[in-house]
């Protein structure tokens, strides 16, 4: 586990993914707590 955070009320995150990142093909997907989130 890369980071774990608990909180009780709504936040935002945001972070750099770099320019060669394809942007328009990132994918995220939230089950059982767990944000997954592929960046090509």
């Amino acid at each position: 586990m890369i980071r774990q955070e608990r909180h009780t009320c709504k936040f935002l995150r945001s972070f750099y993914v770099g320019e060669d990142s394809k942007q328009n093909n990132i994918q995220a997907e939230f089950h059982n707590g767990l944000l997954k989130i592929q960046v090509p």
